[in-house]
């Protein structure tokens, strides 16, 4: 691996960017999304992992969930806007991970209403109904239940 380029490359682009180390500057990378939450990958001074943001609980997924209406307000509608790991939820997303990754998404959200902005023959004035400010996330891990661990 040589130090400062982008070995995570899935482009042209990408392969030419470098930037500092995880452990000094944090990375993500939209992975999907799915009922309510979206994936990302993350890169920082823990290694690669993967972190989940629900978005929304919608009816359909209430409908679909197995549990009563209390674990339903406990596992899913209390985690609304909140990040976790995706697959080791125990272990803590890191505060300078956390804060990281809402400075990420803000600038990515305002780098999207620009895009649409710049074409208004083709999006109309779509970005004003997705203009409204990003809010900043929280992160969690679970033990016997969802505990916040750190708040932006």
């Amino acid at each position: 691996m040589q130090a400062g380029i982008g070995v995570l490359a899935h482009n042209r682009e990408e392969q030419a960017m470098t930037y500092q180390s995880p452990a000094e500057c944090p990375r993500f990378k939209w992975k999907c999304s799915y009922q309510g939450s979206v994936w990302y990958d993350v890169w920082d001074h823990t290694g690669m992992y993967e972190i989940e943001l629900r978005r929304r609980a919608d009816d359909y997924e209430r409908k679909c969930y197995n549990g009563d209406d209390t674990e339903w307000q406990r596992n899913v509608v209390s985690m609304i806007g909140v990040i976790h790991r995706a697959y080791s939820s125990d272990i803590e997303v890191p505060a300078l991970t956390l804060h990281a990754f809402n400075a990420w998404l803000i600038a990515e959200h305002e780098k999207h209403i620009a895009e649409l902005k710049a074409q208004p023959e083709r999006y109309g004035n779509y970005w004003r109904e997705i203009a409204k400010p990003m809010l900043p996330h929280a992160a969690a891990r679970y033990d016997k239940g969802w505990q916040i661990t750190a708040i932006a």
